[in-house]
């Protein structure tokens, strides 16, 4: 079984309201990710530049605990000054970090100022094309790397929100709409009709949510390890450190290769056309299907399977004025491989006929104000050496009228 997320059966007033409240949520958390990411991608690149940084020795002329004050509170930093002479030229300024943070806690603070004692010669490093910059520590820090990585997952969940909300909306535009068999004429019965593809089936999200979650993780991942191998201390993490690291990054360069392969495999085919030999369907009615599908390079399928699947959709609300949930559950499911072990190219397309049947107590398609009933064909597709993908298909079941 399962949940989507909707704002389906809600009046007009109490949907612009929701749509709001979510335009509101979504600025902020943007503005979440704009400081916190751009924050980080600043930091990493202010630290990535110090490791150009040439050494020069230095003589410490202030040295002391930093304070700043606001309605908050207090918070401290190391507030280090040095005299160094460049190309003849001398100094004296220079800082403690590249990027000095200020935060709460001074007595680490204090043993900053007590290694860097004034009139004590050190080793500071300074920017050869701006000899006026210069700093004692060019070590890496992981502060900017969490920030990055507060502004990725945050970012993540903004359009997780929306994907969420874009499904949750094409579904409730559906289900808002009443009972076309009450309210319209009695669909006339054609043949040899074309079946349209169902927008919302299991490949379009399967593949959407996979590539979310594949740049969201390897933006994560490759963020920290590219600042832990670029860290001065990284010689001091343990073996099984880098065992995890190595670990997420193959999980994270897996995902990547399974999306193109999924790409791929639909780019070596066209999209399949299925044609129904009678529509709309009936209750205990058998039907033919005719499946083509063009190649457009040689390739090999293994196999082609057709589902007929009843899809049964329940809205209801969940305890808030606009916020619905969606239960689905395949009420009929019927399976039917219909091709094996074909050789296709542009010049030899997949061409079979199949034969399936609604069964006796199959229930009419049904699109109401809070339940639906929905028929499809789904069709998986397997390839040679290449990932499975599905296309889906809507059909459409009338149960015969009612005469005299």
């Amino acid at each position: 079984m399962a949940t989507t997320s909707s704002t389906s059966g809600s009046p007009p007033s109490a949907q612009k309201r929701s749509q709001l409240v979510i335009g509101c949520i979504t600025l902020f958390l943007l503005m979440f990710v704009v400081a916190f990411g751009g924050f980080g991608v600043w930091g990493i690149f202010q630290q990535l530049r110090v490791r150009a940084f040439l050494p020069v020795q230095a003589e410490v002329t202030h040295s002391e605990v930093g304070v700043n004050r606001d309605a908050d509170g207090s918070t401290f930093y190391p507030d280090i000054r040095f005299r160094y002479t460049v190309d003849g030229q001398t100094h004296d300024t220079g800082k403690y970090r590249i990027q000095v943070l200020s935060s709460s806690g001074r007595s680490g603070k204090q043993e900053i100022v007590r290694r860097y004692l004034v009139g004590s010669t050190v080793k500071a490093w300074y920017d050869p094309d701006q000899p006026e910059v210069a700093v004692l520590d060019k070590s890496f820090s992981l502060f900017p790397v969490i920030f990055l990585s507060l502004g990725v997952i945050v970012l993540a969940f903004v359009i997780g929100l929306w994907v969420d909300r874009i499904k949750g909306g094409s579904q409730s535009s559906i289900s808002s709409l009443p009972d076309p068999q009450a309210n319209e004429p009695q669909e006339p019965r054609r043949h040899d009709v074309r079946l349209k593809p169902y927008e919302r089936g299991p490949y379009v999200s399967s593949f959407r949510e996979t590539v979310m979650f594949c740049i969201g993780w390897n933006a994560i991942i490759w963020t920290v390890v590219l600042a832990v191998w670029f860290s001065d201390k990284n010689s001091d993490l343990p073996w099984w450190s880098w065992l995890i690291l190595a670990l997420l990054l193959a999980v994270g360069l897996y995902m990547i290769v399974k999306i193109i392969m999924m790409s791929m495999a639909r780019i070596k085919l066209e999209e399949p056309v299925l044609t129904a030999s009678t529509y709309p369907l009936r209750p205990n009615e058998s039907f033919g299907v005719h499946y083509r599908q063009q190649a457009r390079q040689p390739v090999h399928v293994d196999r082609i399977t057709v589902r007929l699947v009843c899809r049964k959709s329940d809205t209801y609300h969940t305890g808030g004025e606009d916020r619905t949930h969606t239960d689905s559950e395949d009420v009929y499911e019927a399976e039917q491989a219909i091709a094996h072990n074909l050789q296709v190219d542009p010049y030899h397309p997949i061409d079979v006929t199949l034969e399936l049947q609604i069964p006796e107590n199959g229930l009419d398609s049904c699109r109401a104000m809070r339940n639906r009933i929905d028929w499809l064909l789904e069709v998986r597709i397997a390839i040679t050496d290449w990932p499975d993908y599905t296309e889906t298909f809507f059909l459409k079941v009338l149960s015969e009228p009612a005469t005299g």
